[in-house]
């Protein structure tokens, strides 16, 4: 998977990136950083639920994650459960 910046997505929109970064934050309330994270989490959420021929590493692959337990605790940290652990409590509901 690719690594995502803003310096990137700066050069892609062809803007400075210190004005991305503020325009974000002043419209957005969030940092760069933090919105992609949302974005990956989101992903991997549905990711978890649905698709459970998966598995963990290659969820946080798919998700911009080259590190598979630093994904595992930015999960936690958002959901409160581990993947594996939300996996299991998604399927009995």
């Amino acid at each position: 998977c690719e690594e995502v910046s803003l310096g990137d997505l700066s050069e892609t929109l062809n803007v400075n990136p210190n004005y991305l970064g503020k325009m974000l934050h002043r419209n957005l309330g969030q940092t760069f950083r933090d919105l992609l994270c949302e974005r990956r989490m989101k992903q991997a959420e549905v990711l978890v639920r649905l698709h459970e021929m998966l598995n963990f590493t290659q969820i946080a692959r798919l998700c911009g994650f080259s590190d598979s337990n630093y994904f595992s605790t930015v999960f936690k940290q958002k959901f409160g459960l581990s993947p594996r652990s939300y996996r299991k409590q998604y399927r009995r509901i």
